[in-house]
């Protein structure tokens, strides 16, 4: 299914290797995430099912700055995001919001450099995350 503005991937292995490729290529490019949501934790925590969800946050104001200095609107969707999860079918997935689908959102027209950057280090994280190469 396709989800306007969402880049995914699939990954090849299970959740926990491909969270643990993904946290070894954000620490190899000096990336701490700011939060991390277990949304399937919180669910099992008052009794609900839910596949297995993990949200990251995660930026550098010095690029992110940019965004929001000519469209502050755009702040509610920085910092940038990527999100793991399991499909109904066993299919784990790595997606995060494209850059260029925020600009243009936010009607932003002067920070092109910043969200190309933004979007090249979000591809090589999710594809060093899935072992692949192709979008879902």
């Amino acid at each position: 299914m396709m989800v306007e503005g969402l880049i995914c991937i699939d990954s090849v292995d299970g959740y926990a290797a491909t969270i643990d490729r993904l946290d070894a290529a954000m620490l190899e490019r000096g990336i701490t995430p700011m939060l991390r949501i277990d949304h399937a934790a919180a669910a099992a925590a008052v009794g609900l099912p839910l596949h297995p969800l993990l949200l990251l946050l995660f930026g550098d104001p010095r690029v992110g700055t940019d965004l929001m200095q000519e469209k502050a609107s755009s702040g509610i969707d920085l910092p940038l995001k990527l999100l793991v999860w399991q499909t109904e079918e066993g299919q784990i997935r790595i997606g995060y919001n494209d850059p260029g689908w925020i600009r243009s959102r936010h009607g932003i027209t002067q920070a092109r450099a910043a969200s190309d950057k933004m979007e090249q280090l979000l591809q090589r994280l999710i594809v060093a995350a899935s072992g692949i190469s192709g979008r879902c």
